[in-house]
């Protein structure tokens, strides 16, 4: 990206990785608050938080269906 100022200095600066990707990724705490963040916009508080809890034991899922039963009990 090249940034022009109004008395003509420019400015550049690139991204080789963007955050969050495999070379760039988030730590759990700020994946967590993305998750928290962009989930609260679909769904309850109270079922961000099941969600999250849901997650957390996905390895003991005997099925997927454990997580979208709890997305759709808890849609706003």
């Amino acid at each position: 990206m090249t940034l022009v100022l109004k008395d003509g200095r420019e400015t550049t600066h690139s991204c080789q990785s963007p955050r969050g990707d495999f070379q760039s990724p988030y730590g759990e705490k700020e994946l967590r608050q993305k998750f928290r963040h962009l989930a609260n916009r679909i769904v309850s508080a109270e079922g961000v938080k099941a969600l999250e809890q849901t997650i957390d034991r996905a390895e003991s899922w005997d099925s997927v269906s454990e997580l979208t039963s709890v997305f759709h009990r808890h849609r706003s």
